[in-house]
């Protein structure tokens, strides 16, 4: 597909990689260079999402430049850190994901570009009740607020704060 052949005196074909591709003993005429991933949604260019407790995480994937694409040898992995809760995300912390193309013809056989995930910690105790029923009602605060609890924010989560003597 990447080759060109010329015929020389004794009808003996003479092939060459076409400008831009190199002879690949399994492969045959192959990209020279290999693709460059780019991460799909990444204003601050600097390969990391914020995320807050009760957001969703949702996957934007990468764009693959390749102006040589050999795509019949392309297939993307996307894989995450950690398992990605169902819903909304309740955890802080961060994961993790990897954004993967083979390029089986080229040392490392890959090309592979990391996305960091930080879930930053919200104050459940001030947060909008209303907009948390509709969006993660796990991160609701559970306090018995009517018989004098009060709820304190922590790292991650609240205690309820009960009056003395209950």
């Amino acid at each position: 597909k990447h080759e060109i052949c010329t015929v020389t005196t004794g009808n003996t074909p003479k092939c060459a990689c076409k400008p831009g591709y190199v002879k690949h003993e399994k492969y045959g005429c192959v990209d020279e260079s290999p693709p460059v991933l780019r991460l799909k949604n990444d204003p601050s260019a600097d390969q990391t999402m914020r995320l807050k407790q009760g957001d969703v995480y949702q996957e934007y994937a990468v764009d693959i430049q390749d102006e040589n694409a050999e795509e019949y040898l392309r297939s993307l992995k996307i894989s995450y850190s950690r398992p990605l809760p169902q819903g909304c995300l309740t955890q802080i912390g961060e994961f993790h994901v990897n954004y993967t193309v083979a390029t089986p013809w080229t040392s490392p056989p890959y090309v592979r570009i990391t996305r960091r995930v930080i879930i930053e910690d919200i104050d459940e105790c001030s947060a909008n009740v209303e907009k948390l029923r509709e969006t993660c009602p796990e991160l609701i605060p559970k306090c018995d607020v009517e018989a004098g609890a009060v709820c304190v924010n922590t790292v991650g989560s609240y205690t309820c704060k009960c009056p003395k003597y209950t």
